[in-house]
């Protein structure tokens, strides 16, 4: 719905909390040229996401271990939203059960 600036200057700012998942981190850059077509979410935004071939992975290929994500995205939301109250509410990575040592 479109919002009147009475009702947006209203609800500025008034979330209690944000509540944040996150299992893994990508790198961005801006593409060259955004190809038209089916749209996607990098296309979307003019971004092409990748993970260097380097970063260590778990039993997901697709989810590489990225704990300093987690510090970059609470310092990023923190400036940005003026040090919101924040719940972690999933993280992890996955593992082939070979870790557990009781």
């Amino acid at each position: 719905p479109a919002f009147t600036d009475e009702e947006i200057a209203y609800i500025s700012g008034t979330f209690d909390y944000m509540g944040v998942n996150i299992y893994t981190s990508y790198l961005t850059e801006a593409m060259e040229e955004v190809p038209i077509g089916d749209p996607n979410y990098d296309s979307d935004m003019g971004v092409k996401s990748y993970q260097p071939d380097d970063w260590e992975s778990c039993a997901a290929s697709w989810l590489k271990i990225t704990p300093w994500g987690m510090g970059k995205l609470l310092n990023w939301l923190k400036q940005t939203y003026n040090n919101p109250a924040i719940i972690i509410t999933e993280n992890g990575v996955t593992d082939d059960g070979s870790t557990l040592e009781d």
